[in-house]
């Protein structure tokens, strides 16, 4: 399982092989929801099948989960203004054998903005074309063309209404998961992956302890946590805490967040983020907020950076 906008490793489009090498009757496409709540979570696991007779070599995407159509989605289903979640995209080369298959998970709800609850028709395609002289990015292609490059499969859903009682079962079961001493890489992106884009803020803990983890957390929530804290006060001011005890040189992110917003914290905010023990995310702070730090802001932030370059000088070249 990867970071993904919907998660599926998918085979989506041929190497330098004849355009008749691979065809779709040589697959076969299964689909299971998994989970299903009002504005996300909504994953579905996939199953890919190749029967042909021989290998094949194809183009396997790292990060694009098969198309899914919004017309087919229902009413309601709203898709972002921007792709909230995006990345370098990628393929990776690689051989398909006879009845080999291809299992992952695809996060349906980082492509949508808005998923009410209700019944609902999934449509998800699977785009396969060749490729000649470069590899093709699957997110240029318009829908009427992935609609016509390949695989496609059916999934009747009835989304679930995201009550108070199931959020909290939800978080309780995702907290569960990243407080065993030996969860797996695996296990936690799959917490990450469910909790992303998942517009709830009883959430919001959860996304929150996963930022602490792994030296700088994950990347990836950090947009997600961002937007959740301009909805909802109290992420926000959950947010403001977790900066003060954890912040460090990958949140720079939210000082660019809030500049691009025009985001002008309080003076009492300011104050919790100059507690970090952290001396470049205190720079940050106050390079951010100069108005609304103290007045002695900064000479104690130069007076510390000072003795902290004399302490590296200090230090013979041989043992640097």
């Amino acid at each position: 399982m990867r970071y993904s906008l919907g998660g599926l490793v998918a085979v989506i489009a041929l190497s330098t092989l004849p355009t008749n090498a691979l065809r779709a009757a040589d697959f076969s496409v299964n689909a299971e929801l998994v989970e299903a709540l009002e504005n996300g979570p909504v994953i579905v696991k996939l199953e890919l099948t190749y029967k042909g007779r021989v290998p094949v070599k194809v183009d396997d995407a790292t990060w694009w989960p098969g198309i899914l159509s919004s017309a087919a989605a229902g009413s309601g289903w709203k898709e972002p203004e921007k792709i909230p979640l995006g990345g370098n995209g990628g393929m990776l080369r690689r051989v398909l054998r006879p009845g080999e298959k291809v299992i992952d998970l695809a996060y349906i709800h980082h492509a949508y903005a808005s998923i009410p609850a209700g019944k609902a028709s999934l449509v998800l395609y699977f785009p396969m074309r060749p490729v000649k002289g470069h590899l093709s990015t699957p997110a240029h292609y318009t829908l009427d063309q992935r609609r016509d490059m390949g695989l496609s499969t059916t999934l009747d859903v009835q989304v679930q209404t995201a009550t108070d009682d199931r959020l909290a079962a939800l978080r309780q079961r995702l907290e569960k998961i990243i407080e065993k001493p030996d969860v797996s890489p695996e296990a936690e992106r799959g917490v990450v992956n469910t909790v992303l884009w998942a517009r709830h803020p009883e959430l919001a803990p959860v996304a929150l302890r996963l930022m602490r983890t792994r030296g700088g957390g994950h990347i990836v929530l950090r947009p997600f946590v961002y937007e959740l804290s301009r909805k909802w006060k109290g992420v926000h001011g959950s947010l403001i805490k977790h900066l003060r005890d954890y912040g460090d040189k990958e949140d720079w992110r939210f000082f660019a967040y809030w500049k691009r917003n025009r985001v002008q914290l309080p003076k009492v905010e300011i104050l919790l983020l100059l507690q970090n023990t952290d001396l470049w995310f205190r720079a940050r702070t106050y390079a951010a907020f100069p108005e609304q730090c103290p007045s002695t802001t900064h000479k104690v932030l130069l007076d510390e950076a000072a003795r902290l370059s004399e302490t590296i000088r200090k230090v013979p070249e041989r043992e640097r």
